[in-house]
């Protein structure tokens, strides 16, 4: 009797330390265990994040580092710009949003909640590509001509600034509102003219020869728009450390791409399908320090950002002013650098 009850507990005592080992898996948590963080971002052609968020993603940093914290991401590109990731954020489909700064800054003067986590990008540029042929070779000849542009966005204060300075205005010109035709337009010859991201500008003129830049914000710094990581408030209270995890990646990328520019320009070249001599074009401003990756909330990334704000308020494209320096948070940053 007393054999047959040893072996009973034997086995007991087995199967308990059997399904313990299977169940823990070891020291790391289990996929199970991990929060769900969702990222929402802009694309176009290609399924991308521009910059160094994108290398981030590229190289696991932001998967590892959320995943130090109890996270697993779940990224989502959209197709519809700013606007689509402004109505995810909106609704709660996303946690956080990689974009241009003037999207981000709709939301929050919409009393969307959200919260200014990092100014990933000081110098995102744009730029005014012409056909060939046109006769175009700079803004001053734009007199008069059609200009297709985004509204709304970043580019509309770029080209406005540039044909001031080419002592034209808006009244000079015919802006035409349009995003997702702006290439066919130009070929068609429906457009003179295409005001876009640097990205844009530069697949058009480089990779498809299609046209010839004129003008890009390239020539003064103030041009230049700003990229920024934001997420909704209700999600970053208790869950700091993801948003912190963030940085911690961004950092990582940067430093990557710091130590190793040519092999970023290659990821940069390959996942955006363009040549390496464009993505040295696009992100070698600096000849390889990427220092405009600047990540921290400071002042002149403030700056640059309230002054959008204030653009957009002059333009009537929103109508709820706020403060940008209250919106910006950069303990998330000091909290990654330690």
């Amino acid at each position: 009797m007393n054999k047959y009850l040893k072996a009973i507990i034997l086995t007991i005592i087995a199967g308990v330390v059997f399904a313990g080992c299977t169940a823990g898996g070891g020291n790391d948590s289990s996929a199970d265990d991990l929060k769900e963080v969702k990222l929402g971002y802009p694309i176009g052609a290609n399924d991308f994040i521009d910059g160094v968020g994108g290398l981030a993603l590229e190289l696991g940093y932001l998967e590892e580092e959320l995943e130090k914290e109890g996270f697993k991401l779940n990224s989502q590109g959209f197709t519809g710009a700013g606007p689509a990731v402004n109505e995810a954020l909106a609704s709660g489909n996303i946690d956080f949003a990689l974009y241009a700064d003037f999207p981000g800054i709709v939301i929050q003067s919409r009393g969307i909640d959200t919260r200014l986590i990092s100014i990933v990008n000081t110098q995102g540029h744009a730029g005014i590509v012409v056909g060939d042929d046109s006769g175009i070779e700079s803004v001053a000849d734009l007199k008069g001509k059609k200009i297709a542009y985004p509204r709304g966005t970043f580019i509309q204060k770029y080209l406005l600034q540039a044909l001031e300075e080419y002592g034209l205005s808006e009244a000079d010109v015919e802006l035409i509102n349009m995003t997702t035709d702006a290439e066919a337009a130009l070929v068609s010859g429906d457009v003179d003219a295409i005001a876009y991201t640097d990205g844009v500008i530069a697949n058009l003129a480089f990779e498809k020869n299609i046209g010839k830049i004129i003008n890009t914000s390239r020539e003064n710094d103030d041009w230049t728009g700003a990229f920024v990581l934001i997420g909704r408030s209700d999600f970053i209270d208790g869950n700091e450390k993801a948003a912190t995890a963030f940085l911690r990646a961004f950092i990582r990328a940067k430093e990557y791409a710091v130590e190793n520019p040519q092999s970023a320009y290659e990821i940069f070249a390959e996942k955006s399908r363009i040549s390496i001599e464009t993505a040295e074009y696009l992100y070698g401003s600096d000849d390889g320090a990427f220092e405009f990756f600047s990540l921290e909330i400071e002042p002149l990334g403030l700056d640059k950002v309230s002054s959008n704000k204030d653009f957009l308020i002059n333009e009537g494209l929103i109508q709820n002013d706020f403060d940008v320096y209250q919106w910006g948070d950069n303990s998330y940053y000091e909290e990654a650098n330690r």
